[in-house]
């Protein structure tokens, strides 16, 4: 749909959310829970486009670093992420919690990755 609604030499620039995001925490909070975007990553994405006509010319990848010094920030995080920590709650990670409170405790924080990617593509 993209490529037909697009003039030709028309450009598609998008910055995405890509599937290890906020891995490693949703593996401490929930760690028998699938990826929820299997496969959407720069190199995927970008077949895509290119598979549908495009002529990718610029993109990137990045997977900065998120960290939290409180329990509590991170049970608030999950709780609004709902679409990557499907399943969560207090009750049912609870033990999971207590683990992260321990590492808190003892290192200062926790943390993980997030997962972003950018295209820039151009309608052949």
């Amino acid at each position: 749909e993209l490529y037909r609604v697009l003039k030709h030499g028309g450009f598609f620039i998008t910055q995405q959310v890509g599937e290890d995001n906020d891995r490693e925490l949703v593996n401490m909070l929930l760690p028998d829970l699938p990826k929820q975007y299997p496969g959407h990553d720069l190199a995927h994405c970008s077949k895509r486009l290119e598979d549908a006509g495009f002529t990718v010319i610029e993109s990137d990848e990045a997977f900065p670093e998120i960290s939290f010094y409180e329990t509590g920030a991170l049970v608030w995080f999950a709780n609004i992420i709902r679409w990557e920590f499907v399943g969560f709650s207090v009750d049912n990670c609870f033990d999971s919690l207590l683990r992260i409170e321990d590492e808190i405790q003892r290192v200062g924080f926790v943390s993980g990755g997030a997962h972003r990617f950018y295209i820039t593509a151009r309608k052949n």
